[in-house]
């Protein structure tokens, strides 16, 4: 049974990773259907909340196993793991948002660092 991870850096908890228990689980629709990946959890030895967990979510894709993509989650008790995926797919969702917002107030172009430059800018 993999252990879980101490404090490291996550290259090299990635490089670790068992070559068994991965779960082929959809992070949602994309704009060409399912957008399926391989995933895995690592519990983190970290102390959280009573009822919580902490752990690592990886991301492995099925075309090119070695791309992966690492997220922390912090969550209840009980949560399965395919309610982890479908949050970490919303991701997606939100950068779009980003992109056309910036688009829509004319920011696509400009990078602002703080408000009163913005305010500057509008």
């Amino acid at each position: 049974m993999w252990q879980g991870i101490k404090q490291h850096r996550v290259g090299s908890m990635l490089k670790e990773l068992p070559a068994d228990g991965w779960q082929r689980i959809s992070a949602g629709k994309g704009t060409k259907g399912e957008r399926f990946y391989d995933w895995i959890t690592a519990p983190l030895n970290s102390s959280v909340e009573d009822g919580f967990s902490r752990c690592m979510l990886v991301r492995r894709n099925i075309s090119g196993p070695d791309e992966l993509r690492a997220y922390i989650c912090f969550y209840p008790h009980g949560t399965r793991m395919e309610d982890l995926v479908r949050v970490a797919g919303l991701r997606w969702t939100v950068e779009m948002c980003f992109v056309e917002s910036k688009s829509e107030v004319g920011l696509d172009q400009y990078e602002v660092r703080t408000y009163s430059g913005w305010y500057k800018y509008m």
